[in-house]
């Protein structure tokens, strides 16, 4: 696609465009394919209360862009855009939409974004639908038409006031990605257990108690979002969960998992930072393709040994955990990339850190450390090094601390240099 100026336009568009500027008070951003028919059309306003109509004179718009607008429904003349393959809405109150949005038959893609909505009914007649995407749009509730969008895969509904879902969502056949994040959800109909294609489940910041032993049947799901929610308990069958690679449990409520979740091989990313958690069981070191471990916050008091055989990692986030030393199995972790261990209790860092060729970043703040081993000088990927508020050190001095993790590295360099390890 191109933009054009105003004298390559065929006449017709330039009229209309003309017009819908002078309604704005500024030129919309217009863009043109191959054979100069007009496809792509951006309108954005802070004084225009209504859609220009010349818009719906754009017969040949595949996308369109609206933000800023101020409507109690949208437009009924939307239909005379069939050949309209995505809309976005931003910061705007649409209200309703007609029910004339059926004859959008190539419509693919629907994205709201602070677009206000009361109804979306009529949006669950669009035939080609493919990705629904309503972010902060005070929704309440989903109709049970919902279930007639067949070619849905995509169905994103975060930051809106849904309380409740329609049994028919179970219907949507091949959805792959279903996020209901920050919704006051507290719990999830029998159905949606019956979404074969599902791949990712986001249910974020919901009010989530309890998951179903149903969730099981999720064979293909590959992540799963149940952080910042109630949870007290994970059902035994998410060890049937054999496609999941990330697994978000952050500041739930859970103090045990079950054992099934150590079978879940293929798991590459684990959150469990700031849950009630005591203990992690040697079953861990069965997690081998794991990259990723965050636990930091929460109720573990000591590690398991079993923690630095798990050679894949790249991300170890072990803040916040009341931390007295690190043990020298760490230098294992030969993949690392970043490792942060801020807000503990070292006193120092073991020789065998140095073992961690591969490390990018790297923060040890707010620890009582007295002096940087200079061995941190020779990580040759290190790209970010956090030790700032460490009240008792000495060596560095603080000023240059200051100055930087350059100057930080240059100091421990030349204090090696120098023979004083």
């Amino acid at each position: 696609m191109t933009r054009k100026g105003v004298e390559a336009m065929p006449e017709q568009d330039a009229v209309l465009l003309a017009k819908i500027a002078e309604q704005l008070g500024k030129a919309p951003v217009a863009s043109y394919d191959s054979e100069n028919k007009l496809v792509f059309l951006v309108l954005n306003t802070k004084t225009c209360p209504h859609i220009p109509e010349e818009v719906w004179d754009c017969s040949t718009l595949q996308e369109l862009r609206l933000g800023g607008f101020q409507l109690d429904q949208f437009p009924a003349d939307i239909a005379k855009l069939t050949q309209l393959r995505s809309l976005r809405i931003l910061n705007s109150t649409i209200g309703a939409f007609p029910a004339t949005m059926q004859a959008l038959s190539h419509l693919e893609k629907l994205e709201g974004y602070r677009a206000h909505l009361e109804d979306i009914t009529a949006l669950c007649r669009l035939p080609a639908l493919r990705i629904l995407q309503l972010k902060q749009c005070g929704l309440r509730q989903l109709p049970s038409e919902i279930g007639q969008l067949q070619r849905l895969e995509v169905l994103e509904l975060s930051q809106n006031q849904v309380m409740q879902l329609p049994s028919t969502l179970g219907e949507l056949e091949q959805l792959q990605k279903l996020d209901l994040s920050s919704n006051p959800l507290e719990d999830l109909p029998e159905e949606l257990y019956q979404l074969h294609q599902l791949q990712e489940l986001n249910l974020w910041h919901t009010g989530l108690r309890e998951v179903s032993p149903l969730l099981g049947r999720l064979t293909t799901l590959r992540l799963l979002l149940l952080g910042w929610t109630q949870l007290e308990e994970l059902p035994v069958e998410i060890g049937h969960l054999a496609a999941l690679t990330g697994l978000n449990l952050d500041r739930t409520s859970l103090r045990t998992l079950p054992a099934s979740l150590w079978e879940l091989t293929g798991l590459k990313v684990l959150m469990l930072g700031h849950t009630p958690i005591t203990s992690l069981p040697p079953e861990i070191s069965g997690l081998a393709n794991l990259t990723a471990l965050y636990l930091s916050g929460s109720g573990l008091t000591t590690l398991p040994a079993e923690l630095w055989e798990l050679s894949s990692l790249k991300i170890l986030y072990l803040n916040e955990l009341g931390l007295r030393e690190l043990p020298p199995e760490i230098g294992r972790l030969t993949n690392l990339e970043t490792l942060s261990v801020r807000r503990n209790l070292l006193q120092g860092l073991p020789a065998e850190m140095k073992k961690l060729e591969q490390l990018k970043t790297l923060d040890i703040s707010e620890n009582p450390l007295v002096e940087l081993p200079t061995f941190l000088a020779n990580f040759p990927r290190l790209e970010g090094l956090d030790v700032y508020d460490l009240p008792q050190l000495r060596i560095p001095p603080r000023k240059v601390i200051m100055q930087g993790m350059d100057a930080v590295l240059e100091y421990l360099r030349k204090r090696k240099a120098s023979g004083k390890e």
